[in-house]
């Protein structure tokens, strides 16, 4: 598992993000195993030379898979919110 510490999630969907219905959804299927087995996908168009598009801007956390972990464990009951506070205060109660 990667270590992502320190690497802000994006506030909103970059306009190809693959969890939209307008996006790479070809690559959805693997963003979201990778989201719930491995760990937080790189939103694909940040990182700089990295970026698989032209970057937006220094690495990020794709919107779109940290609200699929988010809904998961929510449904899950390990959230208590389906929200990015929620998960904050879970990552502070468990010491990540």
């Amino acid at each position: 598992m990667k270590n992502l510490q320190g690497i802000p999630v994006r506030k909103a969907f970059c306009k190809t993000c693959p969890f939209l219905d307008t996006g790479w959804t070809d690559v959805r299927p693997l963003l979201i195993e990778r989201a719930l087995t491995d760990t937080s996908p790189i939103c694909h168009s940040t990182g700089g030379e990295d970026a698989l598009v032209r970057s937006q801007g220094p690495a990020r956390i794709c919107r779109g898979a940290r609200d699929l972990q988010i809904q998961v464990l929510y449904r899950m009951e390990f959230l208590e919110s389906p929200t990015d506070a929620a998960w904050e205060k879970k990552r502070q109660e468990l010491g990540i």
